[in-house]
């Protein structure tokens, strides 16, 4: 399951709990001062659970990109070790 699917599905959760909170504001299913402290509440949370999903998301793909940077560098360093100790002719220097 991906992150960013998991990013999306909190964002709708997200939608669903303020349409709620309006929802309840508008027709008087608690008062204006609940209202608005479950505004600032889920305000706070959204801003804060977002920016660690974006965070972990970012971090992710970083890490991604760097195991294929590795992989890379281990087949080219044992391609380097095969060529050395498979050449037919004699190797005098090697300068890298």
């Amino acid at each position: 399951f991906s992150w960013k699917a998991t990013m999306l599905a909190y964002q709708i959760l997200c939608f669903i709990v303020l349409t709620t909170i309006f929802l309840g504001g508008r027709f008087n299913w608690f008062s204006s001062l609940t209202e608005q402290m479950l505004y600032a509440y889920c305000d706070a949370s959204v801003k804060v659970f977002q920016g660690a999903f974006l965070a972990m998301i970012r971090n992710r793909q970083d890490l991604g990109i760097m195991r294929s940077w590795w992989v890379a560098s281990l087949a080219a360093s044992r391609d380097l070790q095969s060529l050395m100790q498979e050449a037919r002719v004699p190797v005098l220097a090697l300068d890298l």
